[in-house]
């Protein structure tokens, strides 16, 4: 085991293919600095979760980090900035349509973490809607999460993802949701958020998001126990159906 990590054994383990050899693959803290036996590059795996607003993903995501010792990357942080505009243009603007993020940076950078370099991706701020003036470094580990609503939209991005998983949630609880985040969070009232979810946000889900639960490997339910969604993506990637890139 010496041979392939650098870090404490692994609490569990499953075995994936790389170069035609066995790579011990853990969950938990000591997953972090997983390497080649051909080498001693870090290996990384990129786990992609969409779903609608509201459906869980975010919590998912960083139930499965917490798991695994991986990191999460929120697609929310790449939306466009808007310094251009006033704010009382912002806040017109279709935050629930793919064009609203540039996805060219977010797989470029998503690229450069699975080579093993250390990225300073952007930060967002809801409160101004508007990128923020500081950024956030975040470095390689094996696991990578990217979760958003178009997690699966973007083909070059299907395209870097190991494991694809999509949660599905009922329209209601999306809802709730949606309107308690964006009243506790983000500084809204529930009127712009009702009004923005029914004019803006369910129509891009049913055009846009939906759609792409067809590219996922799994689909979990967002209204099933947290544990229960965990357990079943953390099998699919134990399985060996993730790639290692």
């Amino acid at each position: 085991m010496d041979e392939l990590t650098r870090t404490k054994p692994f609490d569990e383990r499953c075995e994936a293919r790389f170069g035609g050899k066995d790579v011990l693959f853990g969950f938990g803290q000591s997953s972090r600095y997983v390497t080649s036996p051909l080498s001693d590059k870090l290996i990384s795996v990129l786990i992609a979760i969409a779903g609608g607003t509201g459906s869980g993903k975010s919590t998912l995501a960083d139930a499965l980090a917490a798991a695994t010792g991986g990191v999460v990357i929120r697609i929310d942080d790449y939306y466009r900035p808007l310094n251009h505009l006033t704010f009382e243009e912002r806040e017109l603007v279709n935050f629930d349509a793919p064009d609203a993020i540039d996805h060219v940076l977010m797989t470029e950078q998503l690229s450069m973490l699975l080579d093993g370099q250390t990225i300073e991706k952007p930060v967002y701020d809801f409160t101004k809607h508007t990128r923020a003036v500081f950024g956030e470094e975040v470095s390689p580990c094996s696991i990578i999460i990217v979760e958003g609503l178009f997690a699966l939209y973007w083909a070059e991005l299907n395209q870097l993802c190991g494991t694809k998983v999509f949660v599905e949630t009922p329209y209601e609880l999306r809802f709730m949701r949606r309107l308690r985040r964006d009243i506790d969070e983000r500084g809204r009232d529930e009127d712009e958020v009702t009004t923005r979810f029914r004019s803006h946000v369910n129509p891009m889900h049913e055009r846009f998001v939906q759609p792409t639960c067809s590219n996922a490997d799994v689909v979990v339910h967002g209204d099933r126990p947290l544990q229960e969604s965990l357990v079943k993506v953390l099998d699919l990637v134990g399985s060996g159906q993730a790639s290692l890139l």
